[in-house]
């Protein structure tokens, strides 16, 4: 789990703790949000009010094991059937990379196919970003068979 930048009160770093993942049974909405504390100010805040490393920085300057450490912090309840392909994700650098006998290219493109869930202003641009990989990807793999 990623840990907030700081504190959106107190605007301090360095000083935030985790406290709780709410419970099954608690009446929050979403059950399995992590709750913040800051030792400095005590004051105590949710994914919602905190601002996290990712928050504003460009997918495209990004290793695809970066973009998998945003997908499990920012997807709580991570589909079973995209979760896998994230996981092989955090051993790969970039499209061209494999993992065994499967290109990174096309665990990607796995991962999108079961992200439909996967909603919100972090999600769209990690998707859209991945989408332009694997494409990119796949008009330099037909340009190189052109060339042939």
């Amino acid at each position: 789990m990623v840990t907030p930048e700081k504190c959106p009160k107190c605007g301090e770093l360095d000083c935030i703790e985790s406290t709780v993942v709410v419970s099954e049974l608690s009446d929050k909405p979403n059950k399995h949000e992590k709750e913040w504390f800051c030792t400095k100010c005590r004051y105590n805040f949710d994914n919602d009010e905190a601002t996290f490393w990712y928050d504003d920085c460009d997918p495209s300057k990004m290793k695809l094991r970066q973009i998998a450490d945003v997908i499990f912090d920012d997807w709580k309840d991570i589909s079973p059937y995209a979760r896998p392909y994230v996981e092989v994700m955090t051993n790969l650098d970039n499209i061209e990379d494999s993992c065994g006998e499967e290109k990174a290219a096309l665990i990607v493109f796995y991962f999108l196919e079961n992200a439909r869930g996967w909603k919100g202003e972090t999600a769209q641009k990690i998707k859209t970003h991945l989408k332009k990989l694997i494409d990119d990807y796949n008009k330099s793999k037909e340009a190189e068979a052109e060339a042939e």
